[in-house]
């Protein structure tokens, strides 16, 4: 290795490329950031991805103080018989919503007066 003249800021280091090592690292770090960052405001502008990645992430914080384990530490369940069952879950929890949503959307169509409409979807959602 000979020792790079051109390189003002780290003198001492060597490299055969033309750039010293400590400049070539700072660079891959200087260009990992700039593409974090990048991903990053791609995110802010996915809202809907920000807020899943937020609860994944406690989602799996809640896991590990509940079951003392990570899900990759995890070897003694069956994940694909407890994934098929939430799925189940999942089906039937968007069916539910789904049914809601149309039911919602037949008031709005029958009901020209907003107040109407109001009182008939607090009756039929309020619980009581």
């Amino acid at each position: 290795m000979k020792a790079i003249e051109k390189c003002i800021w780290h003198p001492w280091a060597t490299e055969d490329s033309g750039m010293c090592w400590k400049c070539e690292e700072e660079i891959r770090q200087e260009q990992f950031i700039y593409y974090m960052e990048q991903y990053n405001q791609s995110l802010r502008k996915d809202s809907i991805t920000e807020a899943v990645i937020l609860d994944l992430r406690l989602r799996s914080k809640r896991g590990i103080v509940k079951y003392d384990t990570t899900l990759e530490e995890n070897n003694h369940q069956n994940m694909l018989q407890h994934a098929y069952e939430e799925a189940l879950d999942l089906a039937q929890y968007l069916k539910k919503e789904i049914t809601i949503l149309n039911t919602i959307q037949d008031l709005v169509k029958k009901h020209n007066d907003d107040q109407e409409l109001g009182k008939t979807v607090r009756e039929i959602y309020s619980g009581k």
